[in-house]
């Protein structure tokens, strides 16, 4: 509300006085920026009142980490750094692989990626409700019975309004054995790092 009064104040000042076209410009860009800072303040309360993100938000998501899954068991040994590009926030200092021996730089993932492709089927996803980051975990089976199942409990992020315009990407992934179901994701606002797995 407060907003609004400024915003016709400032409107109201500009039709009392002459004012030069760059001057109206001006005026027309503070007052659209304002609406802009009141709508992302509007956005943020019902975020942490707990609204989920927009359905549009979560289709997108869902398709995006289905799409991301596909493109890191494509990858290999002989996979490029724009091929990890593609997959993963390379841009991202805490972007991670973390496996049952511990955790393993992404360039540095190489003949791990060397394995059989598993089936995937999801056991729960969650985007958070800024649309900016996404969780979810999937359940690996191997058909040859040659491997163990397994679990990946992923988090992607690059929604809207991140700094990656590009779109999603993988940011954090958990290679989990098969009898350590990792919990599944709970409802959130903004991702929290305690929540890693």
């Amino acid at each position: 509300m407060r907003a609004k009064m400024m915003v016709a104040a400032l409107l109201g000042a500009v039709a009392m006085t002459p004012a030069s076209a760059p001057g109206q410009i001006w005026i027309g860009q503070i007052a659209g920026e304002m609406a802009s800072q009141a709508a992302a303040a509007a956005r943020e309360r019902a975020c942490r009142a707990g609204v989920p993100a927009s359905d549009k938000r979560i289709a997108d998501a869902t398709s995006a980490a289905a799409t991301l899954m596909q493109g890191y068991f494509a990858l290999s040994a002989k996979a490029k750094a724009g091929d990890f590009k593609r997959v993963f926030a390379m841009k991202v200092p805490d972007v991670s692989w973390k496996g049952p021996d511990g955790v393993v730089p992404i360039a540095a993932l190489g003949a791990l990626l060397d394995t059989p492709v598993p089936t995937l089927a999801p056991v729960n996803f969650v985007v958070g409700g800024d649309g900016m980051t996404a969780r979810g975990v999937w359940r690996a089976s191997y058909a040859d019975g040659t491997r163990p199942g397994e679990f990946y409990a992923v988090d992607f992020t690059g929604g809207s309004g991140s700094i990656w315009s590009s779109g999603w990407r993988i940011w954090h992934m958990t290679l989990v054995p098969g009898d350590q179901a990792p919990a599944a994701p709970a409802a959130y606002c903004h991702y929290d790092k305690d929540q890693a797995w």
